[in-house]
């Protein structure tokens, strides 16, 4: 890892600091089925045919943990912080960052739930170089707190507003065909479809939940082939919610005090859209006979709840 920071005092009681941040990791660990079988090549293409013998036919599936996988990541961070003066705090940070790996994780969608569980090809581990699961190109977050004036009322005096607010880009996702369309022998690799050479992956009519990317970008690549899309080529929706306090605190003997909150999170009642996840190892296009699935391309969940607001009582001491 390797960093470089600047940073630099500003009127208003405030800082600014820049940030290049980078890394590399060598010889990571991941895990996959090394007991596939042999490919031959027909017009410059890996292809299995039918009724295929693994490398070791004694066997069945061998998941093994495999070392050789690799990452690389490079951010930039640009953030501003006012110290609290008149009653008014504020800071806010942007980082853009690309992360890029053939494995996010020792096991794949156990720490990433838009990761597939195995390496698509354990002899080259590069087949799934491309963005990682993690990888969020664009990051915003705001927050403010501000002590309202009292004006020399008791009533009023003790109120504070506070907000938080946090922007973000859409994390990635790969188009897959589960089973074992390729028919290398093994399920736990599956398979990707081929790439519709100068479609765009953007529908005609823009996105939308039931209609996230172009569907016919991609095609069955065939009985027996390995697909050319890469691992991680779709992006999903991005992020976006603002939180709200209001706070009242009441003074009472020594160090003790009392608040009384009223908080709001998500208050624009934003609909934060999940990925489209229709299998679990990622968003299948076809199954492994070729047929198309109409589940494809569209989004059935939220990552975030609705708006929610709830009143609480807090007791310092």
């Amino acid at each position: 890892q390797y960093n470089v920071s600047v940073q630099h005092q500003l009127p208003w009681d405030s800082a600014m600091t820049l940030a290049y941040i980078g890394s590399r990791g060598s010889n990571l660990v991941g895990s996959g089925d090394v007991n596939i079988a042999v490919p031959q090549i027909v017009n410059g293409r890996e292809f299995f045919p039918a009724s295929p013998v693994r490398r070791n036919p004694n066997f069945g599936t061998l998941r093994m943990n495999l070392q050789g996988f690799r990452s690389e990541y490079s951010g930039f961070s640009a953030g501003w912080v006012k110290r609290r003066s008149k009653g008014l705090q504020f800071q806010g940070s942007y980082t853009y960052g690309h992360s890029m790996d053939n494995r996010s994780g020792s096991g794949g969608r156990q720490e990433f739930r838009n990761g597939q569980a195995r390496t698509f090809d354990p002899y080259n581990l590069d087949r799934d170089w491309g963005r990682s699961d993690f990888d969020v190109r664009h990051n915003v977050v705001v927050d403010a707190t501000y002590d309202l004036p009292s004006g020399g009322s008791r009533l009023a005096d003790g109120w504070a507003i506070s907000a938080v607010g946090t922007f973000a880009s859409g994390v990635p996702f790969s188009p897959i065909i589960p089973g074992d369309s390729d028919r290398d022998g093994s399920t736990d690799n599956v398979n990707r479809p081929d790439v519709v050479p100068g479609a765009s992956t953007t529908p005609a009519g823009g996105r939308t939940p039931d209609h996230w990317f172009n569907t016919n970008a991609f095609v069955f690549p065939g009985a027996g082939f390995r697909g050319n899309a890469g691992r991680n080529i779709l992006q999903g929706p991005g992020f976006a919610t603002i939180d709200l306090s209001i706070v009242k605190t009441q003074r009472l003997s020594g160090r003790r005090s009392l608040q009384l909150r009223l908080e709001m999170f998500n208050l624009l009642n934003r609909a934060n859209f999940d990925i489209p996840f229709n299998d679990p190892d990622g968003e299948a296009l076809f199954d492994d006979t070729g047929t198309r699935l109409p589940t494809a391309g569209k989004i059935f969940e939220t990552s975030t709840d609705a708006r929610e607001v709830q009143i609480a009582l807090r007791f310092l001491f």
